[in-house]
C-alpha cells in the first residue's frame, strides 16, 4: 500500500514498450533511490511495481515542474517584486493607495502598516500557509540553499549526480525544490543542453573541466555543476555561457578558467560562491555542507523579514563557514583522540588488574 502523507498526488513514470537500455535505466533509478533513504529536497520513490504489466515508478508529484520552466515562467513577477521593494524604499508612503484593511473588532475600515507576526521559520522553508505568488531574490537563495541541502545529503550516502541542472530540480505546491533524475531515461535527443562527444550526449556547459577531459565524476565535479546551476537561477533561467557555441574556443575558455559573468539578479556574495564553485582545483571547491552554511546565513528568518522588510541582507563571507567546518573537524578530530585515550586508559588499567589477580 501507499503511504499516507498529507493526501499528496504520486507521479508514477512508466516504461510500457521500452527498450532495453530505457528498462535498465529506470531500474538503475530504482535502486538509487531505494538505497538512498528519504529527504526533503530529493524527489522520493514511494514504491514500484516491475512485474505482471509495464513497469512503473511512483514518486512524488511535484506540481510546478521543473525549477528552469518554473523561473522562466515567472521572470515577470520576479520584475514586479523588484519594483515594488524600490517603491518600499521611498522615505514617505502615499497612504491613499495604501490597501484598506478592516479591524475585526470594530467594523471599522482603516490604513495600517502593522505587519501580521508568525511564527519563525528554519532557513531555506516556506510558510505553508503563503504560498509565493510573486518571486524575490530570497525565493531564489531558497532555492538554491535547498538544492545544496540535497545535494549534500547524495554525497553523504556516496551518491554523485553528475546532471545537475535547474532542469533536474522539481518544485512541489509549496515551493519545496526538490533534486531529480537519478538516472531515469529520458529523450535528450531534443535538447541542445546536451552535446555529442564520442557516442554519447553530455551536458558540456555544466560539467566540470576533469568531466570534459578526464571523464573524471566526484561530488567536486558536482560542486562545480551547481555552480552554473547557480547561475542559472540568479539569470532567471537563462541558458549559461549565452551566445557561446561548444567549440574548441569554449573548451580554451573553459581550461584557462574564465568563467561566466555575474548574473544580474545575484547579490555580490553568491556569485563568489559561484566563483568557488568554479575553481579549476577540484579540492578548492566548497563543499555542500560549506555551501548550506553559507546560504543559510544569507537567509533571513520570517521574522527579520516582518520586522525589517526593506533592510539590506548582512552578507557574511564563505571563509567563515570554511572555518567553522575546520573549528568542528578539529573539535570533533579532539574528541575522538580524548576518547581513544580514554579506551587505551581503560585497557591498560585491566591488563594491570589481570597481572595483579
Amino acid at each position: 500500500p501507499l503511504p499516507q502523507r498529507d493526501n499528496r498526488i504520486f507521479m508514477c513514470p512508466s516504461i510500457a514498450r521500452a527498450h532495453s537500455e530505457e528498462r535498465d535505466a529506470l531500474m538503475s533509478e530504482m535502486k538509487i533511490l531505494s538505497h538512498l533513504g528519504y529527504h526533503d529536497n530529493i524527489v522520493n520513490l514511494l514504491g514500484a511495481c516491475t512485474q505482471g504489466g509495464p513497469m512503473l515508478m511512483i514518486t512524488e508529484y511535484c506540481s510546478h515542474g521543473d525549477l528552469l520552466n518554473f523561473l522562466r515562467a515567472h521572470a515577470q513577477d520576479f520584475m514586479v517584486s523588484m519594483m515594488s521593494v524600490e517603491e518600499d524604499d521611498a522615505c514617505y508612503k502615499n497612504i491613499a493607495v495604501q490597501p484598506p484593511r478592516l479591524r475585526s473588532d470594530s467594523g471599522i475600515s482603516c490604513w495600517s502598516d502593522y505587519q501580521e507576526v508568525k511564527p519563525a521559520l528554519s532557513p531555506g522553508h516556506t510558510d505553508p500557509g503563503q504560498l509565493i505568488d510573486t518571486l524575490s531574490v530570497f525565493d531564489l537563495m531558497r532555492f538554491s540553499y535547498q538544492v545544496a541541502e540535497g545535494l549534500d545529503f547524495l554525497s553523504s550516502r556516496n551518491c554523485i549526480h553528475r546532471d545537475v541542472a535547474a532542469r533536474n530540480v522539481l518544485l512541489t505546491d509549496r515551493h519545496v525544490a526538490k533534486i531529480c533524475d537519478f538516472g531515469l531515461a529520458r529523450d535528450i535527443r531534443n535538447d541542445d543542453s546536451y552535446i555529442v562527444q564520442g557516442n554519447a550526449l553530455l551536458p558540456v556547459k555544466w560539467m566540470a573541466p576533469e568531466s570534459i577531459f578526464e571523464c573524471v565524476y566526484t561530488v567536486q565535479s558536482d560542486v562545480w555543476s551547481y555552480g552554473v546551476l547557480l547561475w542559472e537561477i540568479f539569470s532567471l533561467g537563462k541558458s549559461p555561457y549565452p551566445n557561446v557555441v561548444v567549440d574548441t574556443n569554449f573548451y580554451k575558455m573553459i581550461k584557462d578558467g574564465r568563467h561566466m559573468e555575474q548574473p544580474e539578479f545575484a547579490p555580490d556574495e553568491m556569485y563568489h560562491l559561484m566563483t568557488l564553485c568554479w575553481s579549476l582545483e577540484p579540492t578548492n571547491r566548497p563543499t555542500f555542507k560549506m555551501i548550506g552554511q553559507l546560504i543559510s546565513r544569507l537567509l533571513p528568518s520570517t521574522n527579520d523579514m516582518l520586522q525589517h522588510p526593506n533592510d539590506q541582507v548582512m552578507y557574511k563571507n564563505i571563509d567563515e563557514c570554511r572555518e567553522d567546518e575546520e573549528v568542528r573537524g578539529a573539535s570533533l578530530k579532539r574528541r575522538e583522540e580524548e576518547r581513544d585515550h580514554r579506551d587505551d586508559a581503560e585497557e591498560m588499567k585491566l591488563k594491570n588488574i589481570y597481572q595483579l589477580s
